[in-house]
């Protein structure tokens, strides 16, 4: 097992609610929680990291809900990373200036080697990759393989220089029917390969620097035991948090 993963509560944000996502679509809101609420209660659970997405902001194509992300940012002293609606260089600026720890940002096209280099200068970006129900990446300009999307993955991390990836499993987001572990073992595999070997075979990167995060599906300490297992850092864990399914510090306690 890797050393302690990092468990990362989320935080969706539309219409200035916190709401629950299943397969990247709205399936209700939370009444018992404010967005910042939410925030204050994860860090007194433990949390070490949150997870805030602006919903809306990821709809439209711009940053929407700034007020809210700053709210949230000056009223917790653990890390943000924040994603939606991340467009240009200029939105990361604007996340950083607000408190940001890290920006999450998927690529239109994925595979825009024009669009991954304008983003190299920002330590703290973390690459956003989606898989369907096939395991093959969303918004992939071509066809990549199953079996080759770890070694693009890779490939990403390179050419952006970013901090990491996120790996949402959309086909199996906010079900809490865990996650597709076999998929997943391989893509990470493929993906440490890369790291540890480089494209010049001089192992540009350690795999100690990056981080590899999933997200989706999660249900029981089992699935995060498994997780852990075969690579990933860290883990951002929403619907089942918020269900009861699973306790956060109970969950801290085994991984």
């Amino acid at each position: 097992m890797n050393s302690r993963m990092l468990i990362i509560p989320s935080i969706d944000v539309s219409r200035r609610k916190v709401v629950r996502i299943k397969r990247h679509e709205l399936a209700g809101s939370i009444q018992s929680f404010t967005p910042v609420e939410a925030a204050k209660y994860w860090e007194r659970e433990g949390a070490e990291r949150l997870h805030l997405i602006d919903i809306d902001g990821a709809k439209e194509g711009r940053l929407v809900n700034l007020d809210i992300i700053w709210e949230i940012t000056s009223n917790v002293e653990i890390p943000v990373q924040v994603g939606g609606g991340v467009r240009t260089p200029n939105d990361v600026r604007k996340l950083a200036k607000i408190g940001a720890s890290a920006v999450i940002y998927r690529p239109k096209p994925l595979n825009d080697p024009r669009k991954l280099g304008e983003f190299r200068k920002f330590p703290n970006l973390i690459i956003a990759v989606d898989l369907l129900e096939d395991g093959t990446p969303r918004g992939y300009d071509g066809k990549v393989e199953v079996s080759e999307l770890g070694r693009w993955i890779g490939e990403v991390l390179y050419r952006s220089m970013s901090r990491g990836v996120l790996i949402t499993d959309v086909a199996v987001e906010g079900l809490e029917t865990g996650p597709r572990i076999e998929l997943l073992e391989s893509i990470v595999e493929e993906i440490y390969g890369y790291l540890d070997t480089g494209t010049d075979g001089f192992g540009y990167m350690s795999r100690d620097i990056k981080e590899i995060i999933y997200a989706g599906g999660v249900s029981e300490i089992e699935d995060l035991m498994e997780l852990s297992s075969i690579g990933f850092t860290g883990c951002v864990i929403g619907s089942a948090l918020y269900s009861g399914k699973l306790n956060l510090m109970e969950v801290m306690k085994y991984v």
